[in-house]
Parts: C-alpha cells; sequence; structure tokens
C-alpha cells in the first residue's frame, strides 16, 4: 500500500523515465534507477513482512557474528516483534545484527537482501 507521497513519486518518476528513454542518457537513467531503488525501500520498509524476511536473512549469517550470544538475544527480541509485527522493534534489531557482521559480511548482508537498495 502506497501513501500518497508515494505514489505521486512514483508519477514523477515514471514522467521522467518516459522523457529519457528516447534521449539514451545512461546517467541520467541510473538516477532515476537510484530513485526508483529509495523509493522501494520506502514502501518496503513500511511491512512488516520485508523486517521478518530480513531478519530471516540474517539468521542465515549468525554464525559470522561477533558476539554469538548477544546474536542469540537479539534473534528472541526479533522473534518478538515479528510476533506483534512490530516494525521499529524489528528494524532497531536488524540494524544492531547488522552491526555484528564485519564490515564486508554486512554490506554483503544489505545487498543481498536489499538487492544494491541503500538501507541505513
Amino acid at each position: 500500500h502506497m501513501t500518497a507521497g508515494q505514489m505521486t513519486a512514483a508519477d514523477e518518476l515514471r514522467r521522467r523515465y518516459e522523457e529519457q528513454k528516447s534521449k539514451r542518457d545512461p546517467a541520467a537513467i541510473e538516477t532515476l534507477n537510484e530513485e526508483v531503488g529509495a523509493l522501494l525501500f520506502d514502501i518496503y520498509s513500511e511491512l512488516p513482512e520485508y523486517w521478518k524476511g530480513f531478519l530471516g536473512h540474517l539468521y542465515g549469517k549468525r554464525e559470522q557474528m561477533s558476539d554469538q550470544r548477544e546474536a542469540d538475544l537479539l534473534f528472541a527480541q526479533g522473534a518478538r516483534a515479528t510476533e506483534r509485527d512490530d516494525i521499529e522493534a524489528m528494524r532497531k534489531t536488524v540494524i544492531r545484527l547488522l552491526d555484528l557482521l564485519p564490515p564486508e559480511a554486512r554490506e554483503n548482508a544489505q545487498r543481498g537482501h536489499n538487492s544494491g537498495i541503500t538501507m541505513l
């Protein structure tokens, strides 16, 4: 479900894309692609399913986390937030879990779940 602002942004991006299509300007198209990615994240990040999926994605990377005890506590916290569909608690848990990953694994986890969309 998109908000009115998101719908307006999507319409504007669609209009700009149609303008650029005939110009064949790779830099302009790349900029539009980045803006579409940001809009998609804005939309997805409001859905509990997004954060549930991200927690599941990170669970598969738990052996790479620097503090297994902390990771276990955070996954338990994430499970409770998931049961309540508490988006903010899931988001905070994901951020803390990402911090337990080494930098390269953190970037890969974000890229793998977000398909290149910058999350934070």
